[in-house]
């Protein structure tokens, strides 16, 4: 040891250190963190020899001060974190409430605009009071002017104090003038990775019990920065690392990964080693409030606060961690919620209106088992509603305690828990009791809404699953900086993610902090050295991260590529060969599982529907084809079918023929494919009566048409069944002005160009049957000219088919709609003449595409479209497509084509039930 600028020092390595002195048994080893120290705890026994040590040997940096750096306070205890917060809520709510007096408290510390919401500057102020003291001192001796900030600060601090002494507290921070030391000799290991040592550096300095481990200078000479492409292929390569080292005999033990942003980075963490059959500790926390059952508080207040809305419930009832006592009720819920539309309550007239409630009065259910879900459903939300509004609402935290465990005998099965959700509800609980146990000593201070603070608490609550350490320890980047690892990853090392600032009063402007000399403390350059000091440390970056782009540390002076490692990887192997090399000859139990499950399924079927035509094999699907695509012994066609089938036969052959569809998990306010078919219907009932009072349509009459068009919107909406539950009513005055819009650009341009025209059909269906095909469609419109021309309209509400999809089919090799040519063989069936004029009426562009139309007859101006003579060519190939499709489906025949790309595939629904595997391989 020795004595350097007025403090002693030790000169030797942690475990030289360790070694040296831990026999004596009266001294005491300072660490950073909790973490380190438990490891150095562990490693001294082998390294001393002892069969013994005492616990307290080895400490954490906060335990220390605790232990030796507060002063003799009397009877006065330690304030605690959850005090700070009652007292901050405390004094944000006098704020408000002298400002709503006319005399604010605060002048900056809580702008006045913002008083009526003070409570949400609450955590903010308890996290300055810790630091009141200092600032308060360097205030002083600065000679600074006292500005507006200053004295809130000073008042804050004030107010604090007449807090403590009347509640008899201390604040840790402000009585840290004295040295009690508790053994002969401290050993402060790295100092210069501790936030605030500086506050007490001057005085540990001057204690002769005291000693401290400096850490050396970080030598990027000798510790080159590993640089990958992107975070995937350095995850990869650290874990086939770490696979090498365990295939030499190295202990797991003896390894670690420090992970900066290792939220981020956990899934591919994980699921690397997972593959690789390594076990992985992750040695890091999560918030009580935001994951598994703890989310439970959180989501109770989010749905109270949304009003029940179908979201909240959902995410709720979908808790997988929470066990429902009524699961059957709750589904029941939302079955409920999805059929009657019931997505958000409502504001009306200054107050909220229960979706839930408003549909249970006026939904009509159909039949017994709609009536019981209906009924199920009501039994599960109306208490949920009355225990939720009671827990959230509750005026102290014993009342929270006491709603929660009425609320939990009710609605869930305590005993079906995890092992690890009971371990989290536990300590939610053990946090609520710890509420509850200060309320009566701080009932002056209690904030007005007890159940948010109870959790902000759960949010500032960090619970750390326990590890049986069987695995390759995995840490947040700094806590374990120094630990006596003998291998050592530290992943992620860019700038952001690994420069370490210290700063102090950070609550202050950098031009205030300037005048009262308070400097930052870059700390980045310390941490590396403490990782490079013991053992194997490799650092690494990679340029392209999970969610961006970045750069080296700075401290780094050079990069090298990643050591090659790929002849070790069997996944690569199993790759390579598939490609045409060398059969691999080792496999990890996630390869040798899959291939056997994998060569269990692959029996030989001999038959794929995928690959070979059904051919009559299957009486039961026969049976269905007939049923569903044939009238009589004709094959059914029509334009919906044929787009389907030449999108792919496979994909038509599992929608139509096994109808299997999506199942609906979202209630919608409204489906916008609900719209278009509720446009058609009004122009139907609109069209309908104008041929009915006018047999034409007369541009004179436009007025009468319009009122007409009104009135129709209102009945027919109020009709439609998928306008149900209690938003239908304010939801269709909302689309009134859509439809409306819809139906008047109708009217326009039948005013413009079909002006006298005859109505002839409208929605009309229309069917034949020809060389054993069954033709069959609906035809939106057709009028007649007074000279006897026809022009067949099609209303679309979405996309329309470009006038390519059909004049291209030479370029395509195939037609890519199929509905106007159907309309158009159709109606020239049912007319006995060639159709001269078929357009697609765009609605919601309000803009016509004119596919084939004679220009001498009606003006199309500047834009484009074909004859009907020009459109045979057009009518051929869609006679070929209907030959085609029937033959298809007499022989069974849903083989998926060859030119089915992997592009069509990637969008089609199905995709997860036929499987096509497609192999990608770059230039």
């Amino acid at each position: 040891m020795q004595k350097t600028a007025g403090k002693a020092t030790v000169d030797a390595s942690i475990a030289e250190c360790i070694k040296t002195y831990a026999p004596s048994l009266d001294v005491c080893f300072v660490f950073p963190s909790k973490v380190v120290s438990r490891l150095w705890f562990h490693k001294a026994l082998d390294l001393t020899g002892l069969p013994t040590l005492p616990a307290d040997m080895f400490v954490a940096w906060d335990s220390f001060k605790t232990a030796c750096l507060i002063a003799d306070s009397g009877k006065a205890a330690p304030v605690s974190q959850v005090v700070r917060k009652l007292f901050a809520h405390a004094v944000s709510e006098k704020n408000r409430r002298q400002v709503s007096a006319g005399k604010a408290f605060f002048t900056e510390l809580i702008p006045e605009a913002y008083a009526e919401s003070s409570g949400i500057f609450a955590d903010w102020i308890a996290s300055l009071l810790p630091q009141l003291d200092h600032w308060e001192k360097r205030f002083t001796q600065s000679g600074i002017p006292t500005d507006t900030e200053a004295k809130d600060l000073a008042l804050l601090k004030k107010e604090y104090e007449a807090f403590l002494q009347k509640h008899e507290l201390f604040e840790p921070s402000w009585t840290a003038d004295v040295f009690t030391p508790q053994v002969s000799q401290y050993i402060i290991v790295y100092p210069e990775l501790i936030e605030d040592f500086s506050e007490y550096a001057q005085l540990l300095e001057a204690c002769p019990e005291v000693s401290f481990l400096p850490i050396d200078s970080f030598d990027a000479a000798q510790n080159p920065l590993i640089s990958f492409e992107n975070t995937r292929a350095e995850i990869r390569n650290t874990v086939l690392r770490i696979e090498q080292l365990l295939n030499e005999g190295v202990s797991i033990s003896e390894i670690a990964v420090s992970v900066p942003n290792i939220k981020e980075m956990m899934p591919y963490l994980k699921r690397e080693f997972a593959l690789r059959s390594i076990t992985a500790d992750f040695r890091t926390g999560f918030s009580l409030a935001d994951n598994q059952a703890g989310f439970l508080f959180s989501q109770i207040a989010d749905a109270v606060d949304q009003h029940y809305s179908f979201e909240s419930m959902k995410a709720l009832v979908f808790n997988k961690h929470i066990p429902w006592a009524d699961e059957c009720g709750a589904r029941a819920l939302m079955s409920y919620g999805i059929k009657n539309n019931c997505v958000v309550s409502w504001q009306d007239e200054k107050r909220y209106k229960n979706v839930w409630f408003e549909s249970f009065k006026i939904s009509k259910e159909e039949n017994p088992a709609e009536e019981d879900e209906k009924e199920a459903a009501k039994n599960w939300i109306i208490p949920f509603m009355q225990m939720a509004e009671k827990l959230t609402s509750a005026k102290t935290f014993t009342e929270i305690q006491t709603a929660y465990f009425t609320f939990r005998d009710r609605f869930i099965v305590e005993d079906k828990f995890s092992a690890e959700d009971d371990m989290v509800m536990s300590r939610c609980l053990a946090c609520l009791r710890q509420l509850s146990e200060l309320e009566e000593e701080f009932k002056n201070c209690l904030p007005s809404s007890p159940y948010r603070f109870f959790i902000t608490q759960l949010q500032n609550e960090i619970y750390v699953p326990q590890n049986e350490g069987l695995g390759i320890a995995i840490f947040p980047y700094r806590v374990a900086a120094g630990a006596p690892f003998t291998y050592h990853f530290v992943l992620n090392c860019n700038q952001n993610s690994t420069g370490i600032i210290y700063k102090k009063l950070p609550f202050l402007r950098q031009d205030k902090r300037d005048l009262l000399n308070v400097a930052n403390t870059d700390a980045s350059q310390a941490f590396f050295a403490a990782y490079a000091k013991n053992g194997n440390c490799f650092f690494s970056f990679a340029e392209q991260t999970i969610s961006s782009f970045v750069i080296a540390n700075s401290n780094f002076t050079q990069t090298v590529p990643p050591p090659s490692i790929d002849e070790t990887d069997s996944f690569l192997e199993e790759l390579m060969m598939y490609q045409g090399g060398k059969a691999f000859t080792q496999a990890y139990s996630i390869q040798k599982n899959g291939f056997e499950v994998w060569s269990g399924r692959n029996t030989e079927k001999g038959f794929s529907y995928l690959q070979n035509s059904f051919k009559h094999q299957i009486a039961a699907l026969t049976e269905r084809i007939h049923a569903v695509q044939f009238k009589g012994s004709a094959v059914r066609v029509n334009q919906t079918g044929l787009r389907n089938f030449f999108f792919c036969p496979s994909y038509w052959f599992l929608s139509r023929v096994l109808t299997i569809n999506d199942e609906q998990y979202e209630a919608e306010l409204f489906n916008p494919r609900y719209v278009g078919i509720l446009i058609h219907e009004v122009l139907e009932k609109l069209y309908q009566k104008i041929k009915a009072k006018d047999t034409k349509f007369c541009s004179a009459n436009t007025a009468t048409y319009k009122e007409w068009a009104k009135d129709i919107i209102q009945k027919t909406a109020k009709m439609r069944s998928e306008y149900q539950g209690p938003l239908a009513t304010p939801f269709i005055e909302s689309l009134y002005s859509r439809i409306f819009e819809a139906v008047e650009y109708a009217l326009s341009f039948d005013c413009e160009k079909l002006d006298g025209w005859l109505l002839s059909k409208i929605e009309e269906r229309i069917e034949f049957e020809s060389g054993g095909i069954f033709y069959e469609g609906i035809i939106d419109r057709v009028s007649v000219s007074a000279e006897g021309s026809s022009v067949l309209l099609d209303y679309k509400t979405g996309r329309r088919p470009p006038a390519s999809s059909y004049t291209d089919y030479e370029k395509n090799g195939e037609l890519l709609d199929f509905q106007m040519p159907m309309y158009v063989h159709l109606l020239e069936h049912s007319e006995k003449e060639l159709v001269e004029h078929a357009f697609f009426i765009g609605l919601r562009e309000q803009d016509v595409s004119f596919i084939i139309n004679n220009k001498a007859v009606i003006d199309q101006g500047r834009k484009r479209s074909v004859s009907r003579e020009q459109f045979s060519g057009v009518m051929t190939c869609f006679q070929t497509s209907v030959q085609d499709f029937a033959a298809a489906v007499k022989s069974e025949n849903f083989i998926k084509p060859e030119n089915v790309t992997w592009q069509t595939c990637k969008a089609c629904g199905f995709k997860g039930i036929c499987r096509t595997a497609y192999i990608v391989r770059g230039e």
